[in-house]
């Protein structure tokens, strides 16, 4: 979807030269006038992008699709895409949350390249964890930390599976961009429900992801709403962004310590 502006141009024109003339005259105007409207989006998109690096000399913007992530096979089939998550969005979504920001840990579910640690920073956390398992992400992560001078904030990059990974039990934020394969949030949610068993202080889990079919929203959803364990936070709809290829959706969720003790 988003492995950068460069990268899809390429394809575009491959895909032109194998087409030919007469290929792209089979493929119907319409079918044509959706691709370019496509490719117009994402160099909007990376533009933006590159621009919020170039203010905060960091590195971002550039995507990295599925085959080119660094991580063992079985965690690769259940990973997605890096594309980095869009900031006015993110913000709406926390200021939404019925939360003090200082009295929670943040967790970043598939870090990625740390856009939204930077982010989550602004809202004063108590602490910011971003666990990647990609150990090549890991390492740009913490170089663009260090690049906005965060170095000072509580900020701990974790190269690891999640699934093998133990959430701390303090009060916290667990933020997903859409980072698995519906096949990896379905396990991801099975897991985390058995490890929050024994859990003592507050959870809030907030799960991101672009309306359609590919959505992975409803599964998240699915889950929450057939357990009693799981307390719905509303988000209204979000608003447009410029770094935003596609429209996007959000549901956030508490898990509630007294049936979750049970």
């Amino acid at each position: 979807m988003a492995w950068g502006l460069r990268s899809s141009l390429k394809y575009y024109l491959r895909r032109c030269c194998a087409l030919g003339i007469s290929g792209l005259i089979r493929t119907g105007g319409s079918r044509v006038s959706s691709h370019l409207r496509l490719l117009l989006s994402l160099s909007r998109v990376q533009l933006f992008n590159s621009i919020y690096d170039w203010r905060r000399g960091t590195n971002t913007a550039a995507g990295v699709p599925h085959i080119s992530l660094e991580m063992p096979e079985d965690v690769r089939r259940m990973a997605s895409w890096y594309v980095p998550m869009p900031t006015r969005i993110f913000h709406y979504i926390i200021d939404a949350l019925p939360i003090h920001p200082a009295d929670y840990l943040f967790v970043d579910i598939g870090a990625g390249k740390g856009k939204v640690l930077m982010a989550a920073a602004e809202h004063g956390f108590s602490e910011l964890i971003g666990v990647e398992a990609d150990s090549r992400l890991s390492v740009t992560c913490r170089a663009n930390i260090l690049s906005c001078e965060l170095s000072a904030y509580p900020c701990t990059i974790v190269n690891q599976d999640v699934m093998e990974w133990e959430l701390p039990d303090s009060p916290a934020v667990a933020f997903l961009y859409s980072p698995f394969t519906r096949d990896g949030i379905e396990r991801f949610m099975n897991s985390l429900e058995s490890r929050l068993s024994s859990r003592s202080t507050s959870l809030i889990l907030v799960f991101v992801d672009d309306i359609g079919a590919q959505s992975q929203l409803s599964v998240v959803v699915g889950h929450c709403e057939a357990s009693k364990n799981w307390q719905s936070h509303s988000i209204s709809s979000l608003p447009n962004d410029r770094t935003a290829l596609f429209p996007m959706e959000a549901a956030a969720y508490s898990f509630n310590l007294d049936t979750g003790a049970n």
